[in-house]
């Protein structure tokens, strides 16, 4: 006698998470960057922390909390040394 054992199908439409999100662009002025950065999560953590660096700079700022009316993690910076066309680099650190 043969077992057979079946899994449920994958689904490509279901996300994996963390869902990350950065822009940065210069609406008002090229000395000034606005950097937006969000995170979805199915997981609980007590803290997330934004890190992006160009070159010697580096800025680190905390993701405000989900809220019922917005399920993730947000910030938003305005940077006054980042050049959004030129190469940053970028990072997410999930505290629990």
């Amino acid at each position: 006698m043969a077992a057979l054992i079946s899994c449920a199908p994958a689904n490509p439409e279901l996300p994996t998470y963390p869902i990350e999100y950065v822009t940065c662009e210069h609406p008002s002025t090229p000395y000034e960057a606005v950097v937006i950065a969000s995170v979805a999560v199915d997981e609980v953590f007590t803290d997330i922390v934004f890190t992006i660096s160009q070159g010697d700079l580096e800025w680190q700022t905390e993701l405000w909390e989900p809220a019922e009316t917005n399920p993730t993690w947000d910030t938003s910076m305005r940077l006054y040394e980042l050049d959004c066309s030129a190469n940053y680099e970028h990072e997410f650190s999930y505290i629990r």
